[in-house]
């Protein structure tokens, strides 16, 4: 399956159907399943991010503490079923969608559903860009 890894709080803004999206400054032609991975980085601004509203109530909802966050783990799935080119006007996201990615002119918008956490995190190593993971090589 094609892997998707961003940092936190972003990354857990997915699965819990809370960001859905990804804003990037690179098109994809990709369509169709995506897992989202956990990067092991999380720098003190990252967590200075995870601890501002609106950030936070959601964290808090799932987690007791920051630390309790899977970190270099895929932790959840999705569709990725549209890419946006945000070069006109006439793209707006929802109000709810703002703290949660940069929609300035000339990025791109991926569009995900039907996003859901998986059973338990999985360890994976995170790389740049779209990456294939084989999760029957990940059961035990």
């Amino acid at each position: 399956m094609r892997v998707l890894t961003l940092k936190d709080p972003w990354a857990t803004m997915i699965p819990m159907q809370v960001k859905k999206y990804e804003t990037r400054s690179w098109y994809t032609s990709y369509r169709g399943s995506l897992l989202i991975h956990s990067s092991k980085a999380f720098e003190r601004e990252d967590i200075e991010v995870a601890m501002t509203p609106p950030f936070k109530r959601y964290i808090a909802k799932r987690y007791k503490t920051l630390g309790d966050m899977p970190r270099g783990c895929i932790i959840g799935k999705c569709n990725l079923v549209n890419v946006i080119m945000i070069t006109s006007i006439y793209f707006f996201p929802p109000r709810s969608e703002l703290p949660y990615g940069d929609f300035s002119m000339g990025r791109c918008a991926w569009v995900l559903e039907d996003a859901e956490w998986l059973p338990e995190p999985i360890p994976a190593r995170g790389q740049l860009g779209l990456w294939d993971f084989d999760m029957e090589e990940a059961k035990p």
